[in-house]
């Protein structure tokens, strides 16, 4: 356990202090695949690369500033893929009551400050694609920026995230977490400067394998390496890539007679239109689909303090019979790399924790916030669920 310990220590630190935010396209994110390629040929792995189209994004800067009070707002943040801007304006309030009729509404050349927030946008049956979509909606409408408010995760450490449209091509987007989010519909009828400098850009990101030759049926472990933009991604998923890392160390010579690839993905924080699941995770099982596939294992969110467990499973019935090292089990899915597997048929395994305070994307998904001996647990447990799919 001492091994392990020290070793979870040693990538969760590089991951989260050296590389930093590992959203596609930043240096982080090239840091982190060095280093995961080298940790697999360290523990005697034939290792593989495999690239495929993504978009990259980086930003200097931000800030949301009060002209007719002089004073800036703080707690926001640029959203992921946002465009550059510098504007001053009075932001356009627009309602939930608005949403279905934006485009009688003057948003060309305005600052439009968004009141609906994701779970009511996403469940919005006029809008399919929920945030992302109304975000590219305003950006064919002609509006030069948007702030929308964070309330999927923490409130008081906007989400990085919401939304994250590559698709937009001129709108700048910036997300409010709670207090900030009060302050300007207090002020409404002020003006602001809204500024960000960043870029998008076309990017080769790549999935990093260890690879087992077996004797034709294969089982899969992934974890992804990327990242929220700003953000140490301690949580998601440092942690999972540093189990990731371990269990393939421990079960080098375990894998019977499977075929087994430990995959590392990049891309797994945002979906493309039109996709049903991340490009990384996707890429793969579109690469590898004529093979015998037969499960697999998932490693994400793990080692956020106050966190419990679930073990989820999708498509049991193909599964072999579990012993669920912890105590809660559920059939839901798919939540992130999982879902393509899941949607072409191959069934799933998935022991993450559920964090009561919403930290994921937001910059308190930071190693201080991480129980380093937890994430180590979860190596031990990873383990023995691998070792019951192998050997079952």
């Amino acid at each position: 356990m001492d091994k392990i310990y020290e070793n979870i220590k040693r990538h969760m630190e590089y991951f989260c202090l050296t590389c930093g935010a590992r959203q596609c396209g930043s240096e982080g994110e090239k840091l982190a695949a060095d280093y995961i390629e080298n940790e697999f040929k360290k523990s005697g792995y034939e290792t593989v690369r495999e690239y495929y189209d993504t978009f990259g994004w980086v930003c200097d800067e931000f800030s949301l500033y009060n002209v007719t009070q002089d004073r800036e707002i703080t707690n926001v943040t640029a959203s992921y893929f946002s465009n550059s801007c510098d504007i001053e304006g009075v932001p356009l309030l627009i309602t939930y009551e608005d949403v279905d009729r934006i485009e009688e509404l003057p948003v060309k050349g305005r600052i439009c400050f968004v009141e609906p927030y994701m779970e009511i946008m996403d469940a919005n049956p006029a809008l399919v694609g929920g945030l992302n979509a109304f975000e590219e909606k305003l950006d064919r409408l002609g509006a030069v920026a948007a702030i929308f408010i964070g309330t999927y995760h923490i409130t008081d450490a906007p989400s990085t995230k919401l939304p994250r449209s590559p698709h937009i091509e001129n709108l700048a987007a910036m997300t409010l977490g709670r207090d900030a989010a009060i302050d300007v519909r207090k002020n409404i009828g002020d003006t602001y400067r809204l500024k960000i400098s960043a870029r998008k850009f076309p990017h080769r990101s790549c999935n990093v394998i260890a690879r087992v030759a077996g004797s034709g049926k294969k089982g899969v472990v992934g974890a992804h390496y990327d990242t929220a933009p700003f953000v140490q991604g301690a949580g998601d998923n440092a942690s999972g890539t540093a189990v990731l890392l371990e269990l393939a160390r421990l079960a080098k010579d375990k894998c019977a007679d499977f075929a087994v690839d430990f995959c590392a993905y990049s891309a797994e924080e945002y979906i493309p239109r039109g996709e049903k699941c991340p490009p990384g995770s996707g890429n793969y099982v579109k690469a590898h689909k004529g093979e015998d596939i037969r499960w697999y294992l998932n490693i994400d969110d793990v080692g956020m303090y106050l966190s419990p467990y679930v073990l989820h499973l999708t498509r049991p019935e193909l599964l072999p019979e579990i012993k669920s090292p912890v105590a809660h089990i559920d059939n839901k899915g798919p939540f992130g790399d999982d879902a393509a597997y899941i949607n072409a048929g191959i069934p799933t395994v998935w022991m993450g924790n559920l964090d009561p305070y919403k930290r994921l994307h937001t910059a308190e998904d930071c190693l201080d916030n991480i129980s380093l001996e937890t994430v180590a647990w979860a190596v031990e447990k990873n383990l023995d669920l691998f070792l019951q799919l192998i050997n079952s």
